[in-house]
């Protein structure tokens, strides 16, 4: 019969865990970091004065020296790479739409402090289980821990639901925690010795 601390893991604790180690995943997460790191891209390159270079790359060079007798955007119509570009222009602005009507700019912010505070959380676990009887310290993180998915699921960043879509890695991870600690951990008592539990009547020998 697995350890009450493996238990109360499993059940309780590792799927949450699990998920602030394999949330960031999530496709919306990803295409909203995507968004960022590419408006950060434009930024930059606006700042240090490339972004006209850049125009005059997709627009060829022979073109671009060309006197201005329509607009960029037919220029970069007439080239391969300036096709390239106003299609990946127009994948940005359908990306920046969808980010803004998921919400995804506060949706994701929350996911990246919940991956920070699982984190903090999962070192509180682990310092717990390293003493012999882990389940007071346990008990005090498992509440930490049910507030924090209770404030994000109430925010709307994700549903109870997910969790289930990562419970391979939550018994990995339960499995790793189990390997690392239990042999610092003392026996259960027996079950007849639990709170709680009745001890089950003796047979005396003597007959009614």
């Amino acid at each position: 019969m697995p350890h009450p601390v493996e238990r109360k893991l499993r059940r309780e604790m590792c799927p949450y865990l699990a998920a602030g180690q394999c949330i960031h995943r999530w496709m919306p997460y990803r295409i909203y970091r995507l968004n960022a790191y590419v408006g950060e891209l434009f930024l930059v390159l606006a700042s240090i004065g490339l972004s006209n270079p850049l125009l005059k790359f997709l627009l060829g060079e022979a073109k671009a020296a060309e006197p201005a007798t329509q607009s960029p955007l037919g220029y970069l119509l007439e080239s391969r790479l300036g096709i390239i570009g106003v299609i990946a222009l127009v994948i940005w602005l359908m990306v920046k739409v969808y980010v803004r009507r998921e919400n995804l700019e506060k949706r994701c912010s929350l996911i990246t402090s919940f991956i920070s505070q699982s984190g903090q959380i999962e070192l509180s676990v682990r310092s717990a289980l390293s003493g012999p009887d882990p389940m007071p310290a346990l008990n005090d993180v498992k509440l930490k821990l049910d507030d924090l998915v209770a404030r994000n699921v109430a925010e709307g960043v994700f549903t109870q639901g997910v969790f289930a879509q990562y419970r391979g890695e939550a018994d990995a991870l339960c499995d790793s925690l189990v390997q690392d600690f239990s042999d610092y951990w003392a026996p259960p008592p027996p079950d007849d010795q639990r709170p709680g539990h009745r001890r089950p009547p003796q047979d005396s020998g003597d007959q009614p």
